[in-house]
C-alpha cells in the first residue's frame, strides 16, 4: 500500500457572505493517482488509516474503492489518470475521468468518507497535470484547476464541490513583441499585480483568455502577468483584442491572434 505525500498549492476560493464578496486562502493538496495502486490516507484526520483505490475491472469499468466501499463509475482506459483533492482537515475529493457520449472525455467528483462514497459533480474533460500550479488572482478571478477538453475554470468550494466559473479559452501560442507593451506582471512574493513595461523582442506565451478582456502570457522566464484588453465583437475580424485604439495583434510578429479553444 502506498502512503501518498501531498504537495501543498496555493488555490482561491469565493466566498459570498452578507451579499459581498470576501477573498479567502486555502492550502490544498492536490496530486493525480494511478490506477490500481492502494494508498494510504487518513480521513477525518482521526490518526486511522483508511484505504483508496481507483481501478478498471475486467468488463472495463473503473471502480472507486474506499476501505469496504465499492462505486462503479464508467467506461476508462489505462493512461488518464485521477485526481485526489485534499483540504488538509481530513477533508477528501477524488475525480475519476470516464469515457461519455461520442468518447468524450467528463471527470465525476465523489467526496470520501469512511463507510461511503459520496457524488459531488461531473465536468467537462479530465484534470491535466500540466494545470496543477497555474494558480492565478486577478481582482475577483479565482483561478484554481485546469480540465484538459473543456472551456471551464472551476471553483473549489469550502466543501470541495466544484463551481463553474466561467468560459476561459485555453490556447499555446508564443509570440515576440515588436514594440512596447504596458501589461500586468504577477509578483510571486507579494501575491500582487503590478503594471510592467514589456521591451520589443520579448516572446510572451498567449495561453489563456476569457474572450472578454482578460489575456493571460507567461514570459520566457515563467514569469506569469495579464494584458487588460477591449474585445470588440463587432469588428471585422470579429472579436478583435484592442489596447486602446490599436489592435493587439499589432503589439506582435503575427498576423493575427486567434482562439479557437
Amino acid at each position: 500500500m502506498n502512503k501518498i505525500i501531498f504537495g501543498t498549492v496555493i488555490i482561491y476560493f469565493l466566498i459570498i457572505m452578507n451579499g459581498c464578496n470576501t477573498v479567502n486562502k486555502e492550502a490544498y493538496s492536490i496530486d493525480f493517482i494511478d490506477n490500481d495502486i492502494k494508498y494510504e490516507i487518513d480521513i477525518d484526520n482521526d490518526g486511522k488509516t483508511d484505504s483508496l483505490r481507483v481501478f478498471i475491472d475486467v468488463n472495463d469499468y473503473i471502480r472507486l474503492e474506499v476501505n469496504n466501499q465499492k462505486e462503479i463509475i464508467g467506461y476508462s482506459e489505462e493512461g488518464v489518470k485521477s485526481v485526489l483533492i485534499h483540504d488538509n482537515k481530513g477533508n477528501y475529493c477524488v475525480g475519476v475521468p470516464i469515457h461519455y457520449d461520442n468518447d468524450t472525455m467528463i471527470s465525476k467528483f465523489y467526496g470520501l468518507n469512511k463507510d461511503a462514497i459520496v457524488y459531488k459533480s461531473t465536468v467537462n474533460g479530465y484534470v491535466k497535470s500540466a494545470y496543477q500550479n497555474l494558480g492565478l488572482y486577478v481582482e475577483d478571478r479565482k483561478y484554481i484547476i485546469g480540465f484538459q477538453n473543456t472551456k471551464g475554470r472551476y471553483l473549489i468550494n469550502t466543501d470541495l464541490s466544484l463551481t463553474l466559473e466561467g468560459n476561459y479559452t485555453v490556447n499555446d501560442f508564443k509570440h515576440t513583441l515588436v514594440k512596447e507593451l504596458k501589461a500586468y506582471k504577477y509578483d510571486d512574493k507579494t501575491d500582487t499585480y503590478e503594471i510592467h513595461t514589456y521591451k520589443q523582442g520579448e516572446v510572451l506565451d498567449l495561453y489563456e483568455t476569457d474572450m472578454q478582456h482578460l489575456i493571460y502570457f507567461k514570459t520566457k522566464n515563467g514569469a506569469k502577468g495579464y494584458i487588460n484588453a477591449i474585445k470588440d465583437e463587432y469588428d471585422i475580424p470579429a472579436g478583435e483584442f484592442y489596447i486602446g485604439d490599436e489592435r493587439l495583434v499589432d503589439y506582435f510578429n503575427a498576423d493575427e491572434i486567434s482562439w479557437t479553444g
